[in-house]
């Protein structure tokens, strides 16, 4: 839970202060941001439909995929000088979300099958789409919004080296 609850509120910080990089500093319109977060979303649909037939690997090993494959989202965000060439990221970030999400709550479910366990799992997701906006805020008032993507970048590293102590 804690690797879950540290890569979500450097996602969450993000998703925050991305709508305002978007118009601000990416040049783009309203409407530009609704594109790029299909992008997210849709990667992330297609791939959960795949992921129960056609992707066999363990459910752990889909969660820390999902974990550390997030810094590359981050990383290539913080290089992003127009808006639409945030649209591969939100892709990827799509693809990390449905191995994470998937991969999590299957463990979950098999090693603890009392539905308190995926409870605590989305409780946890719920409590860093508070924390991380309340960073992402403080962060880019004190510094840059850049500086919210730097942070990511941190959180979910240490998030993943949390989830690498997770035994299959």
């Amino acid at each position: 839970f804690l690797s879950l609850l540290l890569r979500h509120i450097g996602a969450a910080a993000v998703w925050t202060i991305l709508p305002i990089m978007i118009v601000e500093r990416w040049g783009g319109d309203l409407y530009h941001i609704s594109i790029v977060y299909v992008a997210n979303t849709l990667t992330a649909f297609i791939l959960m439909n795949v992921m129960a037939s056609k992707i066999h690997l363990s459910n752990v090993t889909k969660f820390k995929i999902g974990i550390g494959c997030t810094t590359f989202v981050f990383i290539g965000l913080s290089f992003v000088t127009e808006w639409w060439m945030a649209m591969p990221f939100m892709s990827l970030v799509g693809a990390t979300w449905a191995f994470l999400f998937i991969g999590g709550n299957f463990h979950l479910m098999e090693n603890n099958p009392r539905s308190t366990s995926t409870g605590i799992f989305s409780s946890t997701l719920s409590i860093s789409t508070v924390i991380g906006p309340i960073i992402a805020g403080s962060i880019a008032f004190m510094f840059d919004y850049v500086a919210v993507m730097y942070f990511a970048i941190i959180i979910i590293i240490s998030a993943f080296l949390v989830s690498l102590k997770i035994s299959k």
